[in-house]
């Protein structure tokens, strides 16, 4: 799953936590990021809720039924160093 988040990132989201639960309709994911405070919320929860589905069922054969992606922190201390 770390590999999902480096590979779908815009901005450098960071994955904080990952969940996968398989169900008899498919896998449940959450994954709970922290992200700059730069970057456009919509976009980055978009792309990674699309490739981390088209990544896992690829890989796995399984259909993902569900992609939840939670913002937990925008790193205002990064956003700083950065400066």
């Amino acid at each position: 799953m770390d590999d999902i988040c480096v590979k779908s990132q815009l901005q450098n989201p960071g994955c904080v936590k990952r969940n996968v639960s398989f169900t008899p309709d498919g896998l449940l994911v959450k994954i709970i990021i922290s992200v700059m405070p730069d970057v456009s919320l919509p976009a980055v929860t978009s792309d990674l809720q699309t490739k981390t589905k088209e990544y896992l069922e690829e890989i796995t054969g399984i259909t993902v039924r569900e992609v939840k992606v939670i913002v937990d922190n925008v790193n205002m201390d990064q956003a700083a160093s950065t400066k």
